[in-house]
């Protein structure tokens, strides 16, 4: 079986690739080890820019239909917690929107095939020829190609083949509790509960979702601090709800996200997340329209356009992981205690850094200009109080 360009990976970053390459007019087959629709963990928190890209490559959907159909609640409501202290409760200006990755994925999924594109789920590859650009399976299936997205996930078996590794992973535990078992209202992070990482709580139709990342430490007993954690919050009948685990990708990043001159690795594949917020569908749905658009511009010799396309995507990256440095004691001790009293900081950055990519400038203004206001705000209350 031959295919301009062979996909491998049915997530976000996948279909985005493969639904960019069908409405041009390339052939393409998507091939992923397990069947639609399937399971993913993964907190599901969708923010305003991932909408307006879903938009953009869904352009004859209307947002209306896309949301009614994958959506399962909108949140305006955003709550901090220093361990487990309400630090800070604010309604914040761009909404979020909260999916079911099973669902979410599926669509897609169904949008690629709807637009002439070929599913090969359910199949285990076992081999890659990148010389002879072809790709063996389990049962002896094989793909010839002329070019190859590697898309499948944060333990890429693609890159595993090929030697490519990637350092600086989160590890993450997540559960899907009942509203009978849990109460709760809005979206909540919890800081200072594990290492360099959180925990969360996103509200779905009918489940909370409740996770805990971290980056990854092999002393540390995630599952202990976990099982802490939705004692101290107030999770009813947790014998009910067994832990699901994986790894994502935590600032660590493939430099140069290509192999050879038609091998192309897009979202977490390549390392593409935020490492602040672990933020990924936003990543993995941009990098593989990106590489579909490399496809296109130049389709026997993509890798070299490609690589000039991720540069803004590595750049932003690296900027965001300076700002871990508010997550590193005493200094986000000291601002979680006080950003309750000045919620207009948590509404900026939920707005216009979580909502909003306009490029690394936008990290940089964050850096210089928000610490100054914010520690301005701080300061007034003594200077009062001195005068």
């Amino acid at each position: 079986m031959h295919y301009h360009v062979v996909v491998v990976g049915g997530g976000p970053a996948g279909s985005g690739a493969g639904i960019t390459l069908q409405k041009a007019g390339v052939s393409t087959c998507i091939v992923d080890c397990r069947t639609f629709p399937r399971t993913k963990l993964c907190g599901g928190l969708v923010t305003r820019k991932t909408k307006e890209l879903l938009n953009t490559l869904m352009e004859d959907r209307s947002e209306a239909d896309i949301w009614d159909a994958v959506s399962t609640g909108t949140h305006t409501r955003l709550k901090l917690y220093n361990r487990f202290e309400l630090a800070a409760d604010v309604r914040i200006g761009e909404a979020f929107d909260t999916v079911y990755r099973k669902d979410y994925d599926n669509y897609l999924m169904e949008y690629y095939k709807e637009k002439g594109g070929t599913l090969y789920d359910g199949m285990t590859l076992q081999s890659i020829d990148t010389q002879a650009k072809k790709l063996v399976g389990t049962k002896g299936e094989t793909f010839t190609y002329d070019s190859l997205i590697a898309a499948d996930g944060a333990n890429s078996w693609v890159r595993r083949q090929l030697g490519l590794s990637i350092k600086g992973r989160l590890f993450c535990l997540e559960i899907n509790v009942s509203r009978d078992d849990f109460d709760y209202d809005g979206v909540g992070i919890y800081f200072d509960v594990i290492g360099v990482g959180y925990a969360w709580v996103f509200p779905k139709r009918d489940v909370y979702c409740i996770g805990i990342g971290s980056v990854e430490r092999p002393q540390t007993d995630t599952k202990a601090i976990f099982t802490d954690f939705l004692q101290r919050i107030g999770v009813r009948n947790l014998e009910r709800y067994p832990f699901k685990g994986a790894y994502v990708p935590g600032g660590g990043f493939l430099k140069k996200p290509v192999f050879g001159d038609a091998l192309l690795f897009a979202g977490d594949a390549a390392g593409f997340a935020d490492p602040l917020t672990g933020e990924g569908l936003y990543w993995s749905l941009y990098s593989g329209m990106q590489a579909a658009q490399a496809v296109l511009q130049s389709p026997l010799h993509p890798a070299e356009v490609y690589v000039k396309s991720c540069l803004p995507i590595q750049q932003n990256i690296r900027s965001v992981l300076r700002t871990r440095i508010l997550f590193h004691k005493p200094l986000y001790q000291f601002w979680l205690r006080n950003v309750g009293a000045h919620p207009d900081f948590v509404r900026y950055f939920s707005d216009h850094q979580l909502s909003r990519y306009e490029g690394e400038g936008l990290v940089r203004d964050l850096l210089r200009k928000v610490p100054k206001r914010y520690l301005s705000h701080l300061l007034k209350p003594f200077s009062k109080k001195d005068k």
